[in-house]
C-alpha cells in the first residue's frame, strides 16, 4: 500500500479524519427520581421534522449508557460559546452518577431529568429507541418541548478543541 493508500478501517486513520468534522456541543441528561446523569455528547442531529425526533450515539461503555438505554425521558442541552467548561465536566468518566451536579443550577422534569440552566437551547425528549451502532448505541428520542435560551452563538468542537460559530460566508435559499 503506497503512503496515500491507507486502510480506511484503521482505528487510528478513522479518528484522525473524523477530527476534521466539526460537531455542536451537546450535554445529554437523564434521571431515574433517584440517581442523574449526564454525558457530553458530539453526535446530535435532527432526524425528523415531523414527528420532530432527533438522535446522538452513546458509546456502549460509557457509565450514562445503561441508565439512558433504561429511561424513558432525556433531555439535550446545545451548549452556548460560554458553556465550554459544562462540556468538560460532562466529558469526565471520574465522577459517579450525580457528581457532575454537585455545583451546577439546574431544575428537574417531572420524571426526574436535570434540566441545565441557561443552555442556548434545550430539547426534552420522550426516549423512543435504542439502535445498535458499532461501539455505540444509537439513542432516538421524540422532541416533547423546546425551550429557547440566552440568545448566542454554539460552541463547535473541530480537531480536539473548542471553537466559535466563525465568519458568515454567504446566504443560503
Amino acid at each position: 500500500m503506497s503512503p496515500t493508500e491507507r486502510d480506511p478501517t484503521d482505528p487510528i486513520r478513522f479518528i484522525e479524519a473524523m477530527r476534521q468534522v466539526p460537531s455542536v456541543v451537546t450535554v445529554v441528561t437523564t434521571g431515574d427520581g433517584n440517581d442523574v446523569w449526564g454525558i457530553t455528547i458530539g453526535s446530535f442531529v435532527s432526524l425528523s421534522i415531523s414527528p420532530p425526533l432527533i438522535s446522538f450515539n452513546v458509546q456502549k461503555t460509557a457509565a450514562i449508557h445503561d441508565p439512558l438505554a433504561e429511561s424513558r425521558e432525556y433531555v439535550v442541552h446545545v451548549l452556548r460559546a460560554e458553556q465550554t467548561a459544562l462540556s468538560d465536566l460532562f466529558a469526565r468518566s471520574d465522577l459517579p452518577p450525580g457528581g457532575f451536579f454537585n455545583d451546577l443550577q439546574y431544575g428537574l422534569t417531572e420524571a426526574g431529568s436535570p434540566v441545565l440552566e441557561d443552555a442556548l437551547v434545550t430539547f426534552c425528549c420522550e426516549a423512543r429507541e435504542v439502535l445498535p451502532g458499532g461501539d455505540h448505541s444509537i439513542f432516538v428520542g421524540a422532541v416533547t418541548d423546546v425551550r429557547m435560551g440566552t440568545p448566542g452563538d454554539p460552541v463547535l468542537y473541530h480537531k480536539r478543541a473548542y471553537f466559535g460559530v466563525g465568519d458568515h460566508l454567504s446566504d443560503h435559499d
